[in-house]
């Protein structure tokens, strides 16, 4: 979560993060809150300023700077894949660090990898 902060605001703050990882039932067990960059985008398509937006790769992003705060999206993901940030009130999600992801560079568990899905033809 450090990482990921550091790569987007380059500070370390938790809230900054764009991924989420609780303590599960048991310890040993964590959960990851992250977007899944799904192939049905209910984010983008319940944003009502068009603040996010898909790149060449079909990544989703949020402009923070169009973004309103009103939190349509984080309604409309079913994944939890998107949140409102608390510093700034505007929505937040992972955007794979343009496919290089940090939180995925630093994890010396391994506990998180990066797969790209075959391209469906």
């Amino acid at each position: 979560m450090l990482a990921c902060s550091f790569q987007h605001h380059q500070e370390y703050s938790i809230p900054n993060a764009r991924l989420k990882i609780s303590p599960g039932v048991k310890r040993e067990f964590n959960t990851i809150q992250v977007c899944k960059q799904c192939e049905e985008k209910f984010c983008l398509e319940a944003c009502p300023v068009e603040a996010i937006t898909l790149d060449s790769e079909g990544i989703c992003n949020v402009d923070s700077e169009t973004c309103i705060g009103c939190g349509m999206c984080v309604e409309a993901c079913i994944y939890d894949g998107i949140w409102m940030n608390v510093n700034t009130e505007k929505a937040v999600k992972c955007n794979l660090c343009s496919g290089s992801p940090a939180c995925v560079k630093v994890c010396i568990a391994k506990a998180i990898e990066f797969v790209e899905e075959p391209s469906s033809m």
